[in-house]
Formats: structure tokens, C-alpha cells, sequence
């Protein structure tokens, strides 16, 4: 479990997955033969997070194949812009030494660089020169391989790390190692994002179930992690519409531990209560997550019965992940605006993803949006493509 607890109970069985739903294929029988793998969620009665027990690390690989940028979405960019312009503000980050762990394609921060003058280094595996269009005065360098104190250089001022602690099957031990490597300065700020467990759960979120996030953290849960690897909590919230856990902290004034769930940190007492609230809005997860497939199941075979034309738009993790759950005969087309997507083939499915564009031809009468956040842009497109098409959203 994410705190290192072993006393999770069962929760939620979903059957097999596509294991990498942000992969991108060349052709649709390359999509229909990915990989799948099984998600168990169950519970850890002492921190209130959900754990996919069948998780495999080995068998998702990030390589140059996975695709998952939003920043060609005008909300989403708007959301990243906001965001950098709050940390720099909040933190002084100017003129600074910015790290970002998990820097996927450096997107986010050649943005953290350019808005502080800031020197900004991102370190992922994965890699491969794809920022667009830097600014030949942005002093920003990456690092193919982990974050950790035997990689750290300079001491940073500002650690991100958005959406990669959801894929660690070890997410304390990462946290722990990420303090280590800040130690020599413990003025460093670490800002945390991911998945809201607290919105994954509800009837909104029941896409975003997917096998590469192996720990789902409510808010609760994610400030006793942080807390028990060794940094003092200085603001944790919901953001992107409640989507995401914003969370920033500082380290704490214990040395750097190795050990795990060291001190009174691993069994914080003020935390029980709100776990057991935690666990009690969970709980009813599993029966909407049923009745949500089931529905979309019905409201697809209805619509092509009635000979409606329908096309999806989203082809990131929700996207894929509808597709693979409720079924895809019934989806005509899917589209994306990211145009790194367009072309490529869907993961389980083998559905091409195409731009906005090209629906025109198509003409769907119903276009299903998988994030409701997008949907007065995707109409304000569509109104341009002359489109008239009903939208709803999931």
C-alpha cells in the first residue's frame, strides 16, 4: 500500500485493461494486441488509499510510444499557465534552480523556466529532445534517468513532480529518496500533483480507472505519505476542477531518514478520523462504477439502433479507457486535438484517432465528451467545423 501498510481490504475487481492506455500505435491490429492486465483496487484502512493489488511495474513501459500531453487543449493550457504563475508568485521561484521529476517531454517546464528566468533541469528515463518550439534563451537541460541523490547536482529550489507518483508501486520509498537528494537545502519546495481520488470515485470519474496508476490518493492519503516520508505539509488542495490534488511542502526539521514510516509520522492519531470519512465515501464506488457501464452500454446500442452516428473526443487515458470498458463498435470516430495523437491507433480497440477536422465528413450526431472541463471549447470547434451535432458529456 502506498504508506506501507499490509492490511488493505478488498475492494473492486474491473478485469483486464489495456496496461499502457497513453500508448500510441502504428496501425489497429498493433492496438488490439496490447498488452492487457487485471485491476484488483483494494483499500488501506490506515491511510484511506486505493491500490491496484494485480499491478505489474514490468509491464508498462514508457518509452518514445506513450503520448499523454494536454497542453494543446486551451483549458488545460490555461490551467499549466495559472499553475506556474502561482508557484513563482507563492515561492519566489526567480532567477532559482527548478527541478521537475518525471519531466516527460519538458512541456511544463520550459514553461517554469521561462516565466522565473529560472535554471530548470528535468530528469525521466524517457526523454527524447520533443520540447516544441524552445526559446533558444531558456536555460533548460534534462537528465535521462531518476531523481534521487545520487543524480541530484545542484541542490534545487523548487521540486515538481505532476503525475508520477499514481504510477510508483512504491510511492513512500520515492518520496523518501526525492527528501534525501533535497536535504542540502531545506528551503527547497516540493509541489505534488495527482489524480483526486475524492473525484476518480464518483460518477464523474469512473474512466479514469486505469492500470498504469497503481495508487489512487485522497487527500488524506497523500498528506500522511508526504508527511511519513519526511516533509511538513504547507498547502493541499483540489485543482482542475477538482480533478487533480495540488499539494506544496517543505522538508521537515528531522534529519533524512532511509527507514521507512519513521517516527510518531507513520500513525499521525489526527489523521484516523478523516481516514475512516475517507473509506465511508469510497465505499459506494463499486456499484456506480457497474451502473455507469451498463448505462453507456445501453445509451450506445440505442443510438445505433436509431442509426445515430457517434464520434468520441478525448483519446487519452478516459478516452481509451471507455472504449475498452463499454465497447467501441458503436464509436464511428474518435478525436483528439492533440495533433502528436492524430494518425496513431488506440490501445485494446485499435481505434484511429483523427482530427478535429475530419469530422466534418463524418457528420456525427452525437460527439461523447470524456472530460466535461473541455466541453464548451470541443462546441465552440465544432460551431466552426459547421457541425451541429448533440454533445454530451460522460
Amino acid at each position: 500500500m502506498a504508506c506501507g501498510a499490509v492490511d488493505p481490504i478488498a475492494y473492486l475487481d474491473l478485469g483486464n485493461v489495456p496496461v499502457q492506455c497513453t500508448a500510441m500505435f502504428a496501425n489497429a491490429e498493433d492496438g488490439r494486441r496490447a498488452v492487457t492486465g487485471p485491476i484488483r483496487l483494494r483499500l488501506c484502512t490506515r491511510c484511506g488509499a486505493a491500490t491496484n493489488a494485480a499491478f505489474e511495474p514490468d509491464l508498462v513501459a514508457y518509452d518514445g510510444d506513450y503520448e499523454n500531453s494536454q497542453l494543446f487543449s486551451p483549458v488545460f493550457r490555461t490551467y499549466a499557465e495559472e499553475l506556474v504563475a502561482r508557484l513563482v508568485d507563492d515561492h519566489g521561484i526567480r532567477d532559482r534552480h527548478v527541478v521537475e521529476v518525471g519531466s516527460g517531454k519538458g512541456e511544463f517546464l520550459a514553461m517554469l523556466a521561462e516565466a522565473g528566468g529560472n535554471r530548470a533541469v528535468g530528469y525521466d528515463p524517457t526523454y527524447g529532445g520533443e520540447v516544441d518550439h524552445l526559446d533558444a534563451d531558456i536555460d533548460i537541460s534534462f537528465v535521462r534517468d531518476v531523481f534521487d541523490e545520487r543524480t541530484v547536482g545542484t541542490p534545487p529550489d523548487l521540486v515538481c513532480c505532476r503525475h508520477v507518483l499514481e504510477h510508483l508501486a512504491d510511492p513512500l520509498g520515492m518520496l523518501q529518496s526525492l527528501r534525501r537528494a533535497v536535504d542540502a537545502n531545506r528551503d527547497c519546495v516540493l509541489y505534488l500533483e495527482v489524480p483526486n481520488a475524492g473525484f476518480t470515485f464518483t460518477d464523474s470519474g469512473v474512466w479514469d480507472i486505469i492500470y498504469q496508476h497503481c495508487t489512487y490518493f485522497s487527500e488524506v492519503s497523500l498528506e500522511r505519505v508526504v508527511r511519513a516520508a519526511g516533509f511538513d505539509v504547507v498547502a493541499l488542495e483540489p485543482s482542475f476542477g477538482g480533478q487533480f490534488l495540488s499539494l506544496d511542502a517543505v522538508p521537515d526539521s528531522a534529519p533524512s531518514t532511509g527507514s521507512p514510516l519513521s517516527g510518531h509520522r507513520a500513525l499521525d492519531a489526527e489523521l484516523t478520523p478523516r481516514v475512516r470519512e475517507t473509506l465511508a465515501e469510497l465505499a459506494p464506488f463499486g456499484a456506480r462504477h457497474h451502473e455507469a457501464v451498463d448505462h453507456w452500454r445501453e445509451q450506445l446500442a440505442g443510438w445505433s439502433s436509431a442509426g445515430r452516428t457517434v464520434a468520441l473526443w478525448g483519446a487519452g487515458a478516459k478516452g481509451v479507457t471507455f472504449l475498452n470498458v463499454v465497447g467501441g463498435p458503436d464509436i464511428a470516430a474518435v478525436v483528439d486535438v492533440n495533433r502528436r495523437k492524430q494518425g496513431t491507433f488506440l490501445a485494446g480497440t485499435g481505434h484511429q484517432v483523427i482530427a478535429p477536422v475530419e469530422l466534418a465528413p463524418i457528420d456525427p450526431d452525437v460527439v461523447v465528451v470524456m472530460n466535461p472541463l473541455y466541453a464548451d471549447e470541443i462546441r465552440a470547434e465544432l460551431d466552426d467545423l459547421g457541425l451541429t451535432a448533440e454533445v454530451i458529456t460522460v
